[in-house]
């Protein structure tokens, strides 16, 4: 099925601010894949997309393709925290384009 519960989702301030403390790195041209491994099954992921990115409507294009890739490609994340932060320059890429950038970083957490 493919959704994105509540349960699957970083909601706290708390939850995005431990991820760097406690978590590894990884880096893509135009993303930051931040990752904690955790006890739960699920993963729970974030996204952080930053004025730099571009105005409102390009920083929701970014999380709306970001939030698809990861109903559609739940088997490439692992069993962590993950929070996926958009670089400038992710605005103006294509879907492919940034789907293949994420599977790319995410491989690599794995």
């Amino acid at each position: 099925m493919q959704d994105f519960p509540k349960e699957e989702r970083l909601l706290s301030r708390h939850d995005f601010l431990s991820i760097p403390q406690q978590g590894h790195k990884v880096h893509a041209p135009h993303f930051i894949v931040i990752y904690r491994v955790t006890t739960g099954t699920a993963p729970r992921i974030g996204i952080t997309v930053s004025r730099k990115v571009g105005n409102a409507v390009i920083r929701n294009r970014v999380k709306r393709r970001i939030r698809e890739f990861y109903r559609l490609h739940k088997g490439l994340f692992p069993a962590a925290d993950v929070n996926i932060i958009a670089r400038q320059g992710a605005g103006g890429l294509s879907t492919v384009h940034m789907w293949h950038e994420l599977a790319g970083a995410l491989r690599r957490v794995s």
